[in-house]
């Protein structure tokens, strides 16, 4: 890619709005170049919530340029001796913890390419063992996008602490998944794809049926939808479906009485 065309970085993190460190984070990018594009993607990911985090990212990955770089810095174990990581994965770049935080965005790609970074890699003194985003993860996205060569950053490597996102499991009337994340309206993602109809058991519900939208149907009753990310999500028309239902990220979410497989 030229050096003269500007690439799009998007920035997850798990550092809210309060403080100062996404300010830090942007100045220490745009100290290294001024060419990128940032674009927030969230701050309030819930503090040290690596398996929210790689469901967000997985669902951005939808509608970001192919060629855009990710950073994301929910990074519970900064300063261990938990590996930080470059990836390519098709054209994009992926930059942060070696802790699962990219699990979602490569699981289908078989080529993924991963290499370790370290101080090694930036050329500047701020080397904090709190800050990994700001001090090496910022600059190493600053280098790609003045175009420097991913292979010619940090040392071949593999990843070691991610996790191996599930799929549904299919039973005698159906698929079995998870509830994948709940957003701040209340809505329930889960990973069965949209492909798939019937009704939902899940949480203190045993029956929850179809609806077009979130406004056709009753307010205080639950209904599943085909959600924008590619997988049913579960709806509470005017209010929080994931405490009405009394489910956390994790729990099991049933389709049952299949009506079609699209």
């Amino acid at each position: 890619m030229s050096r003269l065309t500007a690439r799009i970085v998007g920035l997850i993190t798990d550092f809210g709005d309060k403080d100062s460190y996404i300010g830090e984070l942007k100045a220490a990018f745009f100290a290294g170049t001024q060419l990128g594009h940032i674009i927030d993607i969230s701050h309030k990911v819930a503090i040290g919530d690596v398996k929210s985090c790689s469901y967000l990212l997985s669902r951005v990955a939808l509608v970001f340029p192919d060629d855009s770089i990710f950073v994301a810095i929910v990074d519970p174990s900064v300063g261990s001796d938990r590996q930080a990581v470059i990836i390519r994965s098709g054209k994009r770049i992926l930059i942060g913890p070696d802790n699962g935080v990219f699990a979602r965005s490569i699981r289908w790609d078989d080529d993924f390419e991963v290499r370790v970074i370290g101080w090694e890699d930036i050329d500047h003194n701020r080397r904090s063992n709190t800050f990994h985003g700001r001090d090496l993860f910022v600059p190493v996205a600053a280098q790609i996008v003045e175009g420097k060569d991913f292979s010619e950053i940090g040392t071949f490597g593999q990843l070691k602490n991610t996790f191996c996102p599930a799929t549904p499991d299919r039973t005698n009337t159906g698929f079995e998944g998870t509830v994948l994340y709940i957003d701040t309206f209340g809505n329930i993602a889960t990973d069965i794809p949209n492909q798939t109809s019937g009704k939902i058991k899940l949480g203190l519900f045993d029956e929850i049926e179809y609806s077009e939208s979130y406004s056709s149907h009753p307010n205080n009753e639950l209904f599943w939808l085909h959600g924008s990310d590619g997988c049913i999500e579960i709806a509470l028309n005017c209010g929080h479906a994931g405490k009405k239902a009394g489910v956390l990220p994790g729990d099991p979410v049933e389709i049952y009485e299949i009506l079609s497989i699209r």
